[in-house]
């Protein structure tokens, strides 16, 4: 049970800047609701905030790459419809089949 609440804190730390930035100011308050070992919470709290980033940008710009691929599922389109409206969905919507 403890590695999948491992498994979670850490991808809701890639993917939330708010949470992350408590996990690295206050890790004991971050790691509140997650049955964690004493090892696992030792582990994160020798975490570097630096080196985290570095690792959210990694694997942000590995799926983002995935995701522009030739054959990829998923189409950029750096001019959203309507024009002016910019969000992820009008970036990036389905290919038709």
């Amino acid at each position: 049970m403890s590695a999948q609440h491992f498994q979670k804190l850490v991808v809701r730390a890639l993917w939330e800047k708010d949470f992350r930035d408590l996990l690295f100011r206050n890790p004991d308050e971050a790691m509140k609701g997650f049955d964690l070992t004493r090892d696992e919470r030792e582990e994160l709290q020798r975490l570097e905030g630096e080196r985290f980033e570095d690792l959210v940008a990694e694997v942000r710009m590995s799926l983002t790459k995935s995701l522009l691929e030739v054959g990829s599922d998923v189409a950029f389109n750096p001019q959203p419809e309507p024009p002016a409206r910019i969000d992820l969905e009008s970036l990036f919507g389905l290919r038709a089949s």
